[in-house]
């Protein structure tokens, strides 16, 4: 959150599930009133953990009700 089109600091696709092959491609579109007071409540999935899953790493976040 906060960061600029292309300077992402985490990769949420990994093309072919190739650690050296990183992109940001994925995004999540929400209102602030619902992210809320608190931006640390975004988190990309751990490649470790998915990339035996899918190349594409999932996008969780939590809103504010």
């Amino acid at each position: 959150m906060g960061e600029g089109q292309g300077k992402e600091s985490m990769p949420t696709l990994f093309m072919h599930r190739k650690v050296e092959k990183l992109y940001h491609i994925d995004y999540a579109f929400i209102s602030k009133k619902l992210i809320g007071k608190n931006k640390n409540n975004i988190e990309v999935g751990d490649p470790e953990l998915w990339l035996k899953y899918s190349d594409h790493m999932p996008i969780v976040f939590s809103v504010a009700c």
